[in-house]
C-alpha cells in the first residue's frame, strides 16, 4: 500500500492549512470534495471565522480535537513552521499539496514518524484510491436495442455520472431472471448465501447492489406503477432497506 492510500484509508480528521472561502480556488474544491467524501474537514486560516460551514482556526495550536493529517496548501517557505506545529498538536502526516515542495521540512516530518506525501493533490489520489462512487443502474425496460425512452433517459444520466468519475455498471432485467422468494430456506441450510434456483437475484444482483454506493433504478410505468421485472426487484431488496428509512 502506498503512503498516499494509506493516509487516505486511515485518516478521518482533515485539518486543511490555507483553506480558503472562495468556491474557485483550489484549497477550498478539494475540502469541499473530501468533506462530501466523509472526512471532518478543519478549515485553518486566521482571517476567516468559518468556511464550509465549519469553524475556522488561526493555526494548528488552536484546534481543540485531534487531527489525524495536515493538508498544506500555503507556499512552500511556509511549511517547516506547519510541520512543527504538525508535530506538537499530534497529527499522523502531512500533505504537501501540488506545487508545494520543502524537502528539508518533509524529511523533518519524517525523523518524527508522521507519513509525509509532498507535491501531490490529495483530490487526485482520493480518485485513484477508491475514491470512486459506485454505481449500479438498473434498466427494466422490456425493449431491447436501447430504443426505450427509459433506456435512452438512463443512459444520458451514467454518461453524465461516468464523466464525473463514478464507476458505473449498467444491469438490464430483462437478461435476468428475477423471481419471488419462495421461502425454502436452502439458501440458509444446505446451501448458505447461495440460491439453488435460477435466481440472478441472489446468486448475482445482491451483491452487487449492496457493494453499489448508490442504485439508480430506470423503469417505464405501467398502470401508473411500475413493471413487474422493477417491482420484484424493489420488493426483494426493500426490507433490507427499511431500517434506515423515515418513512
Amino acid at each position: 500500500m502506498s503512503t498516499e492510500e494509506e493516509i487516505l484509508k486511515s485518516s478521518r480528521v482533515i485539518a486543511v492549512v490555507g483553506l480558503s472561502p472562495k468556491p474557485d480556488r483550489p484549497s477550498h474544491g478539494v475540502a469541499s470534495y473530501l468533506k462530501e467524501h466523509g472526512y471532518r474537514i478543519i478549515p485553518v486560516n486566521p482571517h476567516q471565522k468559518e468556511i464550509l460551514g465549519e469553524p475556522s482556526y488561526p493555526n494548528l495550536g488552536s484546534i481543540p480535537q485531534p487531527v489525524d493529517v495536515v493538508d498544506v496548501f500555503r507556499r512552500s517557505e511556509e511549511v517547516p513552521g506547519i510541520v512543527e506545529e504538525a508535530i506538537k498538536i499530534g497529527a499522523k502526516a502531512v500533505w504537501l499539496q501540488e506545487g508545494v515542495i520543502n524537502e528539508r521540512a518533509a524529511t523533518r516530518a519524517k525523523e518524527a514518524d508522521l507519513l509525509v506525501v509532498m507535491d501531490k493533490c490529495m483530490f487526485k489520489e482520493h480518485q485513484k484510491w477508491g475514491g470512486k462512487m459506485k454505481v449500479l443502474a438498473i434498466n427494466s425496460s422490456l425493449r431491447k436495442g436501447g430504443q426505450s425512452r427509459t433506456e435512452i433517459m438512463m443512459n444520458h444520466l451514467v454518461e453524465g455520472m461516468r464523466e464525473a468519475g463514478a464507476e458505473v455498471e449498467v444491469v438490464h432485467l430483462r437478461q435476468k431472471k428475477i423471481k419471488y422468494c419462495i421461502g425454502c430456506f436452502t439458501c440458509m441450510t444446505k446451501t448458505p448465501g447461495k440460491c439453488v434456483h435460477q435466481d440472478d437475484m441472489t446468486n448475482e444482483l445482491f451483491p452487487k447492489w449492496l457493494e453499489s454506493d448508490l442504485v439508480v433504478y430506470a423503469t417505464p410505468l405501467f398502470h401508473h406503477t411500475v413493471n413487474a421485472p422493477m417491482k420484484t426487484f424493489i420488493e426483494r431488496t426493500f426490507p433490507i432497506c427499511e431500517p434506515f428509512l423515515e418513512l
